[in-house]
């Protein structure tokens, strides 16, 4: 099935690449679920190399996904929430957003360091990905000492640590969580 999609997928934006010179200025191209972004994940190369070639054309694309590490690729990203566009700019411009610091934390318990530190009056948020935690406070130097003594005294074992830029999906929590309403005007 996977297969299937993607060569659906592909083919179509190979017929359009063949059809540049009769085409308008723009096209789009949607995620159309979760099965055809497994299949342009599984076999994406071929996919981001047809859209990087129709861009070296002078063509726009719209595109809309639901994966925001697939957004950074983009000259220019939109977050929307409930309908409304929250921020429009460069993937760069908009990580400028973020005002606070990230400190990615690897440890030998995820759940329980989560449970724990989101508790924490230093911490604003933490966000899971995966076998790390993202965690976004407004002093790393105090903040850091605090959360390592709350995970050392529950017996989680840190492995790893580090400052880290922020991501759209960083970015995209962030602007939801700052407005109440989940839009911001």
């Amino acid at each position: 099935m996977k297969d299937s999609i993607m060569e659906i997928v592909c083919d179509q934006i190979r017929k359009a690449f063949t059809l540049v010179k009769e085409m308008p200025e723009a096209i789009e191209v949607q995620a159309f679920g979760d099965r055809l972004n497994v299949a342009v994940r599984d076999r994406g190369r071929d996919f981001w190399k047809i859209l990087s070639d129709l861009l070296k054309t002078g063509i726009t694309i719209v595109m809309t996904t639901p994966y925001l590490d697939e957004a950074e690729r983009c000259s220019t990203v939109g977050l929307i929430n409930k309908g409304k566009l929250m921020v429009m700019d460069s993937p760069q411009k908009v990580k400028m957003l973020m005002r606070d610091t990230i400190i990615e934390i690897v440890c030998d318990q995820i759940r329980k360091a989560f449970s724990l530190i989101k508790e924490l009056p230093e911490v604003i948020e933490v966000q899971a990905f995966g076998d790390r935690l993202n965690v976004v406070v407004r002093d790393q130097v105090k903040c850091f000492p605090v959360i390592e003594n709350k995970l050392k005294s529950a017996g989680i074992k840190i492995i790893e640590t580090r400052p880290v830029p922020p991501s759209l999906e960083n970015i995209f929590i962030s602007l939801i969580k700052s407005e109440p309403s989940g839009v911001i005007q």
